[in-house]
């Protein structure tokens, strides 16, 4: 009866492990239907599917599309993000979902706006949205909430700092301060060499 709590503990971690070791493969495929996107080679919406380039497939290809009509560029943090679920499942560590999911949205949604307001300017950001073939670099979202909403109201400047203040508070809410504190300790320790 004493071993009961360190095997219920082992039984919940090896699930943890065994749940994150079935994640991680799943966890690439947003990456790999970004990275093989033909804007020509969308599919049309029928059964059985036309032929795909991209990886996954049909499902890569709409994936990719709504994603870059959606998000933009911003995209490309999903599968970020998948992977980095996916190692911490691996390890059995807690992924907190309900916790921190509105800093996560919170991330993508201003990294969308960003990208949106810095495409004006950027040239580099203006021949990746013409290479994939989307008319905003920050999708419908980065485009209604920065042109349509926020530089009418702030102007390039003023929109520009509220974003990166957004972007910047939504990335500590999504890492966490405990984990940004147990990293700089573990910097601090590597640091002096103990």
């Amino acid at each position: 009866m004493k071993n009961l709590p360190e095997t219920a503990q082992a039984l919940i971690n090896g699930k943890r492990t065994f749940i994150g070791l079935l994640f991680f493969p799943i966890s690439l495929f947003p990456l790999a239907a970004l990275l093989t996107y033909d804007s020509s080679s969308m599919p049309q919406i029928q059964i059985p599917t036309t032929a795909s380039t991209n990886w996954i497939g049909p499902i890569g290809d709409y994936f990719s599309f709504y994603g870059y009509s959606l998000l933009g560029l911003a995209i490309w943090i999903i599968p970020i993000y998948c992977i980095i679920i996916g190692c911490r499942s691996v390890y059995g560590a807690s992924l907190r979902p309900k916790s921190i999911i509105i800093w996560r949205i919170s991330l993508v949604l201003s990294a969308a706006c960003l990208i949106e307001l810095l495409a004006v300017n950027a040239p580099k950001i203006q021949e990746i949205q013409s290479f994939i073939n989307i008319e905003n670099a920050g999708g419908a979202v980065g485009f209604f909430i920065t042109t349509k909403v926020l530089m009418p109201l702030f102007g390039n400047i003023g929109t520009s700092i509220l974003l990166q203040i957004l972007l910047v508070v939504s990335l500590l809410g999504a890492i966490g301060i405990a984990n940004i504190k147990a990293f700089l300790k573990f910097l601090y320790k590597w640091a002096i060499g103990s």
